[in-house]
């Protein structure tokens, strides 16, 4: 055997020993949504770093891709071969998706100026006032269900906080620390806005994977097994004092 042809030999099996080693890759989709979602290097969101750390754990990468939340969510429907790892779980999700173990509690809010306040205990309370969602989120059942209000669709977040600014609309709905994380990257303040208490839910988060991908229960339980390693060894607990302590922006406002 020639030198070059067992040298083009050794660059095969290498190339093919290195690939075999590789760990397989699970591409999720999610549109920015801090402090779960965060587009930057330093501080990738809570949802990423753990859901990172669990696949990590049992030998996968994950892969991020960030786009529109109503196109991510069309395309996990269509059984594209990718997961949503910050999802919360509804009913009317069931027939096409299914969802892990729940890995971390949001606390959704209603969210009005704060020169607006709007007395809350009940659905009753909201009779007459217009509250903005967002398109393709699942929210509490008996909140998207309820008679006594309206509710008023956007595409997303900001569109809702700015209607609520102008008086387009009387409230909005949403977790409280991506609220007011979202005020803040779009130079809005806070301090505009008041939190209703008590919270419409507490709505965990779960991974999310369409019911017709072959690989769904493969992903799930990796992610199951995943969670449960990072929990034991404490990396799980560290990402969450890394955001609470890192960044105040996302912690709950005062009561």
């Amino acid at each position: 055997m020639s030198l070059f042809t067992r040298f083009l030999f050794s660059g095969v099996w290498i190339f093919a020993t290195c690939n075999a080693l590789a760990s397989p890759v699970i591409h999720a989709v999610q549109d920015v949504w801090p402090p779960y979602i965060i587009d930057t290097s330093d501080y990738p969101g809570i949802s990423v770093e753990i859901a990172q750390r669990a696949y990590a754990s049992q030998g996968y990468q994950l892969e991020m891709d960030i786009r529109p939340w109503s196109r991510a969510f069309k395309e996990i429907q269509h059984g594209r071969d990718q997961i949503v790892i910050a999802a919360w779980y509804s009913a009317s999700r069931e027939p096409q998706l299914r969802f892990s173990t729940p890995y971390l509690d949001t606390e959704i809010s209603l969210i009005s100026r704060k020169d607006h306040p709007v007395p809350f205990g009940n659905f009753e309370d909201l009779k007459g006032k217009t509250v903005g969602i967002v398109e393709h989120y699942a929210y509490d059942d008996d909140f998207m269900t309820s008679k006594w209000f309206q509710r008023v669709p956007a595409s997303d977040l900001i569109t809702n906080i700015r209607k609520v600014l102008v008086g387009r609309v009387d409230l909005f709905i949403e977790d409280a620390r991506v609220a007011r994380w979202t005020m803040v990257e779009n130079s809005i303040s806070p301090e505009e806005f008041t939190y209703i208490h008590p919270p419409v839910s507490i709505s965990p988060l779960y991974v999310m994977v369409a019911r017709d991908n072959p690989k769904a229960q493969v992903y799930l339980e990796a992610f199951n097994r995943g969670l449960e390693a990072i929990k034991a060894n404490g990396e799980y607990d560290a990402i969450l004092h890394k955001y609470d302590s890192g960044l105040p922006l996302v912690k709950k406002p005062a009561q």
